[in-house]
């Protein structure tokens, strides 16, 4: 008998004025602060050895101008070298495909100014040299063009082959 009476009540439709009241609570409730998509990361420049340095295993954007761009076919590499050789991006064939018409980054990037996003890494030379501060990239949304590089038949930007490319 006291569970029919108690499933009864249950039942009973409740009044509008406590559904009125548990809307105006959520109304007046503040909204939860909508999460960011876009990830702040550091950000610092190629010529600034300290400010990589620091940053050396961590996820970072590095801006600078690409000073010199080379590639090697045997291994299947392309460097691209920022702000006088400071710093490296670094990229493997595999991720050719990956760019615009499948080309080589240093194709594409040569003389920009850019933006590149990725792990901060040290490569160690097996001669024991000085290591080399890098980012491996692997897919182009990892560059951002900041500006183009000069035409290639402007001779002061530095775009000509040099004696030694034609060779």
């Amino acid at each position: 008998m006291k569970t029919t009476l108690l499933l009864s009540l249950l039942m009973l439709p409740l009044p509008r004025a406590v559904f009125a009241a548990d809307d105006a609570k959520k109304e007046a409730a503040p909204a939860p602060a909508a999460e960011s998509a876009v990830e702040e990361l550091p950000r610092v420049s190629a010529g600034d050895m300290e400010g990589v340095r620091k940053l050396l295993g961590k996820k970072a954007v590095v801006f600078g101008k690409v000073t010199g761009a080379s590639s090697n076919e045997r291994l299947g590499m392309t460097w691209l070298a920022m702000d006088g050789e400071k710093f490296t991006l670094v990229t493997w064939k595999d991720s050719y495909a990956k760019f615009p018409e499948g080309q080589s980054p240093a194709k594409i990037y040569k003389f920009a100014k850019i933006e590149a996003t990725g792990e901060i890494m040290e490569y160690k030379p097996k001669n024991g040299g000085d290591g080399k501060l890098q980012i491996k990239l692997s897919d182009p949304a990892q560059i951002k063009v900041i500006e183009e590089a000069a035409a290639k038949d402007d001779k002061k930007s530095g775009a000509q082959k040099t004696e030694k490319e034609k060779k």
